[in-house]
Order: C-alpha cells, then sequence, then structure tokens
C-alpha cells in the first residue's frame, strides 16, 4: 500500500500500486508519505550534491 498527498490540491490518498497522478485533480506533483520505495537509484552513495534525483 502508498500513501500519497497531492502538492496542487493537498489531499491525502491511498493506492495499491505507486501512481504518477492524483486520483482527484490530476496533478502530477505528488509526496510519497508511506510504503515501500518506488525507485532507487543505481550506485547511490547518499552525497545528493549534484545530483539529479532518484525519485525515491
Amino acid at each position: 500500500m502508498h500513501k500519497y498527498r497531492c502538492v496542487a490540491c493537498s489531499r491525502e490518498f491511498e493506492v495499491e500500486d505507486p501512481v504518477n497522478r492524483c486520483p482527484f485533480c490530476r496533478g502530477k506533483v505528488l509526496f510519497h508519505l508511506e510504503g515501500r520505495p518506488i525507485r532507487k537509484k543505481a550506485n547511490c552513495g547518499g552525497n545528493c550534491s549534484g545530483c539529479s534525483g532518484c525519485a525515491a
């Protein structure tokens, strides 16, 4: 189970599988609040300086 909060409408929701859009307003920017990590960047050393992001 994954729990998200939408930046556009501030609503929180839970879904079984990872999603890319809010089911309420179709916003694309979501905070992943709970659940297993979605993606992990290979060879991440934990230093985020100059990193393009891991979207975890």
